[in-house]
């Protein structure tokens, strides 16, 4: 009876201590995910600049800053796609190394072959023979009738 009480009271401690790493987890996982939304917060703060007040500002004043904007945007989009042209160039130029290490070692991609059995080219070439057999008999029908 002993055994079982100990056994028990073993039981609890390790669901007690996978409570505690469990929630040790989650926190150190809510930590790490508000320090990525900071680090979020600060790059975009970076790129966009801070948020201005536009309630108060005149016509001039607003075409100013949408010129801004707009030229930030004209920049923003300029990058993307000099880094897209970057990314295409270097998986070219990954694929192009790729095929000349297989080229030196002699190793080439077999493509997998379609298995054909004997039974269908059989088939084929019987079913070839008795399509022109009926064809004949049709014209022998049709000549004598």
């Amino acid at each position: 009876m002993g055994k079982k009480h100990k056994h028990f009271l073993s039981r609890e401690r390790h669901k007690k201590l996978r409570m505690i790493i469990h929630h040790l987890v989650e926190e150190e996982r809510l930590k790490e995910q508000e320090m990525k939304l900071q680090e979020r917060r600060r790059i975009i703060a970076e790129r966009v600049g801070q948020q201005t007040n536009i309630d108060d500002m005149d016509d001039d004043s607003l075409r100013e800053l949408i010129k801004s904007y707009h030229e930030r945007v004209y920049l923003c989009e300029s990058q993307k796609w000099d880094l897209e042209f970057e990314v295409r160039k270097s998986d070219l130029m990954v694929h192009e190394l790729y095929s000349q290490v297989n080229d030196l070692r002699g190793k080439f991609v077999k493509p997998a072959l379609k298995k054909v059995t004997q039974y269908d080219k059989t088939m084929a070439k019987f079913q070839a023979k008795t399509g022109d057999f009926n064809f004949k008999a049709q014209l022998k029908h049709v000549a004598m009738g």
